[in-house]
């Protein structure tokens, strides 16, 4: 006979109120089924779970920015992480695997083959067997997977999950173009430092930091997907050090491009389009990253539908246009003029000058 559940109603601070809003992001959407879970919901999970590192990550995801920020620097310092900064870095890693961008080679193939192998080293920690977990992570992982029990299948165990795992990473590094990415190995990765039961702090610390760099990056990604800005520190107008060197202007044709770096490592481009005697200011990251990526993609014929541009060609390919969606601004080129404003465009981004902002932009914004 099933347990009578029991009602209990309780006065709530504000200060709480707003704890079991910051720990609501942290639970699945399927809790109730249809949606976000409900504050009851939320409070019920955490007195059953009741573990002070997911206290202390609700604490955590209240300040997004702040929190990845540390984190970065604890890496940088080869410092370890508490496991509610693991759980708050995985938390980012499933946004930035799940939330949907315009560019489709995003996250790369490679990131996601990186995230599976943390995710076995990551399942290898746990103390104690879980069918019923290892089910739900092979599910995440391979489309036609049964119910454990049913049809006289044995349950799944901890071997399948990470042979299944190794065998998607090996795929997408043979053969990305025709391997799916699995994107639900961010969920897997947060799941289980989440619910799991793990072996000592030191030991997820080592089992996981070879696997930073694209951990961090995905992280970075699902953060300014989610946040709308960068994991960096505002920029210091009052700075007076030393500024980071200007990159050289490239030219290509009647087509200028200048690049300014500040001392936060953002960058802002200047195109100069002569013939038209236009101006037009790229700037910050994510605008230079959509532009360059639309003037590599759009062919005759096609749409591009980015984040911050529009761009279209006819069919002949006589004419390419582009918008930015935020001024609605149109600029209209010839078929010659396009490759040399993507000459152009991708020249600029290979100045060595620029190398050392577009790796920490990697960091701030992720693969994007």
């Amino acid at each position: 006979m099933k347990a009578q559940q029991q009602t209990l109603s309780v006065r709530i601070s504000d200060a709480l109120r707003r704890r079991l809003e910051n720990y609501r992001h942290l639970l699945p959407k399927t809790v109730n089924g249809d949606g976000d879970a409900s504050i009851s919901e939320v409070a019920k999970f955490f007195l059953e779970s009741a573990q002070d590192d997911n206290i202390e990550a609700s604490e955590l995801v209240s300040r997004p920015t702040e929190t990845l920020l540390n984190i970065r620097r604890k890496w940088e310092r080869q410092q370890s992480f508490s496991r509610p900064e693991w759980l708050v870095l995985a938390y980012y890693v499933q946004s930035g695997c799940e939330q949907h961008s315009e560019n489709p080679d995003l996250p790369t193939a490679e990131s996601y083959a990186s995230l599976l192998e943390a995710f076995v080293a990551l399942h290898s920690l746990r103390i104690g067997k879980n069918p019923e977990a290892d089910h739900y992570y092979l599910g995440n992982l391979e489309s036609r997977v049964v119910a454990p029990g049913s049809n006289g299948d044995e349950p799944v165990g901890s071997e399948a999950v990470s042979k299944a795992a190794r065998g998607i990473a090996r795929r997408l590094r043979e053969s990305p173009a025709s391997t799916p990415k699995p994107v639900a190995v961010g969920r897997n990765l947060y799941v289980v430092l989440r619910d799991e039961r793990l072996r000592g702090v030191e030991a997820l610390n080592q089992a996981l930091r070879p696997f930073l760099p694209a951990l961090f990056r995905i992280a970075a990604r699902g953060h300014y997907l989610r946040e709308k800005r960068p994991v960096r520190e505002q920029r210091r107008s009052d700075f007076t050090g030393l500024r980071p060197p200007h990159a050289p202007p490239v030219v290509v044709g009647d087509f200028r491009l200048s690049t300014a770096i500040d001392e936060t490592n953002e960058f802002s481009m200047l195109l100069d389009l002569q013939p038209y005697r236009v101006l037009y200011p790229l700037e910050p990251y994510p605008v230079i990253r959509d532009f360059a990526t639309m003037l590599g993609a759009l062919k005759p014929g096609e749409q591009w539908r980015g984040q911050e541009f529009f761009g279209y060609a006819d069919r002949t390919g006589a004419s390419f246009q582009f918008r930015r969606r935020s001024n609605g601004i149109t600029l209209s080129f010839s078929n010659e003029e396009w490759r040399a404003l993507g000459e152009l465009v991708n020249k600029g981004l290979q100045l060595p000058e620029l190398q050392p902002a577009l790796e920490d932009a990697l960091l701030a914004y992720g693969e994007i």
